[in-house]
């Protein structure tokens, strides 16, 4: 594997693995360069450059400049940041990434130089609080990749609840750290990050979910139901974070798959939670083994939450949720850190922690309660009697 220092430049070309990442060649990439300290712009100005107001415009569209507080679209190579401002929903589709991709200066090697952070959806503090919606559905084949040196976040101030919706298109996240929800006091701050399809790639950050402070305030999720996420190193569950997956719709959830010298690492606080719902089966977390031996891991601490369920009919048998490359997964010494869900152990679910062979696995079996199953044959038999009624 590649030895190389996982550190890069803000201008150098980050190593996916992913299909849509080695495509670079032949998809137009925008490139958004990170300038600025601050997450996002510093003010309210009602003519700051970058803010999304929607006042005169369609109140949603990226391309309408009549959303933007200045009356201008930002364009690649803008020097400004993207604040969306208050309870306020900001759409990137096909005819944004038409309008960008139109006025914007390509770059070497086919790229787009950009805007800086324009997903985080949230201010500095002050008056700007409320609920911020970014959605990326920018069409199959339109990738953008956000360069960053400096932290990156959704949801890391009190009073900012931001959501990032991934639809399609590639979004590839390369800020230094990156967190969702990581607020300790104060107001309510709750971040979440929906991949439904395309990619979403964190191909340098640690990302971490939520506060582990007593009394926290902010929560961070992720859920993903479709499309692929990956993240370079580790994903951090806090005590007030969550991981959702669900189904088996989604094509990749690969922790230290993002380039080819990274070590996946899961770690999960009391009180975290790991939610896996099943259709037919499920889209099992694979944690990577990367170039530096000893520095992956899958760990759960005492008190952490496994939530299990079905999305569909149920249906015995046993679940693979996460798979550790070349290593044991950490359950703790008498292998019960992992707290399953109460309501879900009564209706049938137990786990299991599987280190026998080279990969760690945690794998979930359902064998409903005789009362579940009476409880379902007794509906069934209900929708016979009707039927023939």
């Amino acid at each position: 594997m590649n030895t190389d220092s996982p550190v890069l430049n803000a201008w150098e070309k980050p190593k996916i693995s992913s299909p849509n990442y080695n495509m670079f060649n032949k998809n137009t990439r925008l490139i958004l360069a990170a300038s600025t300290l601050g997450l996002l712009s510093s003010g309210v100005d009602s003519k700051a450059a970058g803010v999304f107001s929607g006042i005169t415009g369609d109140g949603t569209s990226w391309e309408d400049a009549g959303n933007w507080d200045d009356g201008i679209v930002p364009v690649s190579g803008a020097a400004n940041t993207f604040n969306i401002f208050q309870n306020r929903t900001a759409d990137f589709d096909a005819d944004a990434w038409a309008a960008v991709t139109k006025s914007s200066v390509p770059a070497t090697l086919g790229q787009y130089t950009g805007i800086t952070r324009f997903f985080m959806g949230e201010s500095t503090a002050g008056g700007n609080n409320g609920s911020h919606v970014m959605n990326f559905n920018p069409g199959a084949g339109a990738i953008m990749n956000v360069t960053a040196s400096q932290s990156g976040g959704i949801s890391t101030r009190p009073g900012k609840n931001g959501t990032l919706n991934v639809q399609s298109g590639s979004l590839l996240m390369g800020s230094s750290t990156f967190s969702i929800g990581n607020v300790a006091t104060g107001a309510a701050a709750n971040g979440a990050i929906n991949v439904s399809g395309g990619e979403l790639s964190f191909y340098r950050a640690p990302v971490t979910l939520g506060n582990s402070t007593a009394g926290a305030v902010g929560t961070g999720a992720i859920t993903v139901s479709g499309g692929a996420f990956t993240t370079r190193t580790s994903l951090t569950l806090n005590s007030t974070g969550s991981f959702n997956v669900v189904g088996s719709n989604a094509t990749q959830i690969g922790i230290g798959a993002a380039g080819t010298d990274g070590n996946g690492a899961w770690s999960q606080a009391s009180g975290a939670t790991l939610s896996m719902m099943i259709d037919t089966s499920v889209t099992k977390i694979f944690i990577e083994d990367g170039s530096i031996a000893g520095v992956g891991s899958a760990v759960f601490s005492a008190g952490s939450i496994l939530d299990l369920g079905f999305v569909g009919a149920f249906a015995n048998g046993d679940y693979t949720l996460m798979e550790f490359e070349n290593g044991d997964i950490d359950n703790g010494v008498s292998n019960d850190n992992l707290l399953l869900n109460s309501a879900d152990a009564l209706a049938g679910w137990s786990y299991r922690i599987d280190n026998t062979g080279a990969n760690g696995l945690l794998i979930a079996t359902f064998v409903p309660e005789p009362s579940t199953a009476l409880l379902s044959f007794s509906a069934l038999g209900m929708l016979l009697l009707r039927r023939r009624r």
